[in-house]
């Protein structure tokens, strides 16, 4: 699902484990009971997004565009932000244990 528009979607009770999802654009969707861990959404444009309380253990946001969205509560343990735009996001009671942040550190 490559470089996908999908933008004000609503995602519920789907299966997106391993999925490619490189360029995707989900602007202003939400995204509720969806297994992505592992998924790859380098590129992506998730601003404004919803995804609060899902799995995206390892899940890939390589310069991802997630202004303004909400991962609050989400897993996020192991998931490579390198270079991704976070300004506004809200990462209240996220799991980032082994998360790569946008300047390369691992969050701890």
């Amino acid at each position: 699902m490559s470089k996908a528009i999908l933008t004000q979607t609503t995602l519920r009770q789907t299966i997106l484990k391993g999925a490619n999802l490189i360029g995707v654009n989900l602007l202003g969707a939400s995204i509720y009971s969806v297994t992505m861990s592992g998924v790859n959404l380098s590129e992506a444009n998730l601003c404004g997004v919803n995804i609060s309380n899902q799995d995206l253990n390892g899940a890939d946001f390589t310069s991802t565009n997630l202004r303004g969205a909400s991962l609050q509560g989400t897993n996020l343990q192991k998931a490579n932000f390198k270079d991704a735009k976070l300004g506004g996001a809200n990462l209240e009671q996220a799991k980032l244990t082994g998360a790569i942040m946008p300047d390369g550190a691992i969050h701890e």
